[in-house]
């Protein structure tokens, strides 16, 4: 018979390996602003020519910022989850990284978005943040300063 002070061991041992596991993966993954690059550009940030982006097309840039274009035009998005800030994925990929259907699931807690962000199933508890996109002399820029952003909101080229 195992002892009620056994049976506690057992279970902080089993509690500091499941937070160590957290930290494993949130390690690998790029959980929350840790320096793995999942924050936030503060400023206008270059990802890349108006030609570089043939519609219908998504691509996860700079490693936390989808950007797309459809036939209404470009818009981006956040990648980083609301749940607990890990940087999502596409859920069907190209063999260069990009995406025609724009779905994503984050790789921390299965989150699942629709191409403009919205959540299809949780735990994340909204859809990811539309950012604002603008076209200056041909290149595509992802500028956080633009406020009133919707994921209706389209810039054309």
């Amino acid at each position: 018979m195992v002892s009620t002070q056994d049976q506690m061991g057992r279970r902080a041992a089993l509690t500091v390996l499941g937070a160590a596991g957290a930290v494993s993966v949130c390690g690998i993954q790029g959980c929350g602003d840790d320096g793995s690059g999942s924050a936030l550009p503060t400023a206008a940030t270059d990802v890349g020519a108006v030609s570089d982006f043939t519609a219908p097309v998504f691509k996860l840039l700079n490693t936390n910022l989808i950007v797309g274009r459809d036939n209404m035009g470009f818009f981006a998005l956040s990648a980083i989850c609301p749940h607990e800030q890990c940087v999502v994925r596409f859920r069907n990929p190209a063999s260069d990284g990009s995406s025609t259907d724009g779905s994503t699931s984050c790789p921390c807690h299965a989150s699942r978005f629709t191409a403009e962000g919205a959540v299809v199933s949780g735990p994340s508890p909204g859809p990811l943040r539309p950012l604002g996109v603008r076209i200056t002399n041909g290149r595509v820029f992802v500028d956080p300063s633009i406020t009133g952003v919707t994921t209706a909101t389209r810039t054309m080229a």
